[in-house]
């Protein structure tokens, strides 16, 4: 089976990762995505109306570096997988999307990402990666709920 597993560097993406090894074998080919968005990263870059007020330009010295960690962390994580065959690949953009995108590229028949169970004031601030993936996605998705989050009452 052609897995992908989408990560960064938070604690839902590592539960995700700790989950999807106890799923892959060596007979699956894995591919490690990580998507970095350059738009998280200012508080504000632009406004709403789209007037351009506000928009923040990143110096390429520090996108370069977030590149570097971004290619470290895929490496790191495929490293870690018990595969066939591993790939990784560093994506620029909308996660969800190029979580789609990638997965319809490379023949995916199962993405695996992490959730980070933001309520519904969150999910309209920031948009739910797992959500958009869910919906889109050209194939199954496996969301991994955050274990703070699933001990919840």
């Amino acid at each position: 089976m052609k897995v992908l597993i989408a990560v960064d560097d938070d604690a839902p993406s590592r539960e995700a990762l700790a989950f999807a090894e106890r799923l892959v074998s060596e007979r699956d080919e894995v591919v490690v995505l990580n998507v970095t968005s350059y738009s998280e990263l200012v508080p504000f870059t632009g406004d709403p109306f789209g007037a351009g007020i506000g928009a923040v330009a990143l110096d390429p010295t520090s996108l370069a570096e977030l590149d570097d960690r971004a290619e470290q962390l895929v490496e790191r994580t495929a490293g870690e997988i018990d595969a066939k065959k591993t790939d990784v690949v560093v994506e620029h953009g909308s996660p969800g999307e190029r979580i789609c995108a990638t997965a319809g590229e490379h023949g995916i028949e199962l993405i695996i990402l992490g959730s980070h169970e933001r309520g519904a004031f969150g999910r309209f601030m920031h948009g739910s990666v797992s959500d958009y993936v869910v919906h889109h996605a050209p194939c199954p998705v496996l969301v991994v709920r955050h274990m703070t989050a699933a001990t919840k009452p």
